[in-house]
């Protein structure tokens, strides 16, 4: 997440959780660490559309880069990206296809 990474710096802790986690493969999409793209949540854009709707919504631009990753589940760190994912995730046609998982909420099976 922005604040995570973008403004402290750590882009390791949440790849360090998901390595530890036992048949788990962690995949980078193409824009990753400081190149990554905001989900849109942040700056209270979770409440409006400064950022764009629709199709210009950050947060669908980033499930398709997910989708095209070929990843099955987007690991996120922050409650905002899980919000602003998961609606994205059902706006683009990628339900049953890609589903969002906080990492902090994770439990073993």
């Amino acid at each position: 997440p922005c604040y995570l990474g973008r403004h402290s710096g750590d882009y390791q802790s949440p790849r360090m959780i998901l390595s530890a986690l036992p048949n788990v493969t962690l995949v980078e999409m193409e824009r990753n660490r400081k190149n990554a793209l905001c989900c849109g949540g942040g700056g209270g854009n979770i409440h409006t559309d400064i950022l764009g709707s629709g199709d210009e919504k950050p947060a669908v631009h980033r499930v398709r880069e997910a989708g095209q990753a070929g990843v099955e589940i987007l690991a996120v760190a922050c409650p905002l990206c899980a919000i602003m994912l998961e609606d994205a995730i059902k706006t683009s046609g990628l339900e049953g296809r890609l589903q969002v998982c906080e990492i902090s909420k994770y439990r073993k099976s």
